[in-house]
């Protein structure tokens, strides 16, 4: 069973992970490509580019902090059912 600081913990990168995505939204058609590449001027496309290398490595590093809850999660119920 997870104690209080892991629940803490799981909490809290849910609440950062929903907030990185509410924040983020507004973006999506243009990262997603509904803007064309040929409309942007080098600056922006750059500005995208590196405003997209960023996105990824906010989301990596979500997802390695939710690989380690869960990781303390399958722990703790390995450790229930012996």
């Amino acid at each position: 069973m997870l104690d209080e600081e892991e629940w803490a913990q799981v909490m809290a990168a849910r609440s950062a992970s929903s907030a990185a995505l509410r924040a983020r939204e507004p973006d999506r058609p243009s990262e997603a490509g509904a803007i064309g590449t040929t409309t942007l001027t080098e600056a922006e496309l750059r500005d995208a580019i590196a405003g997209l290398r960023t996105l990824e490595r906010e989301v990596s590093d979500q997802r390695r902090a939710l690989f380690g809850v869960i990781d303390r999660i399958d722990v703790s119920l390995a450790a229930q059912l012996r």
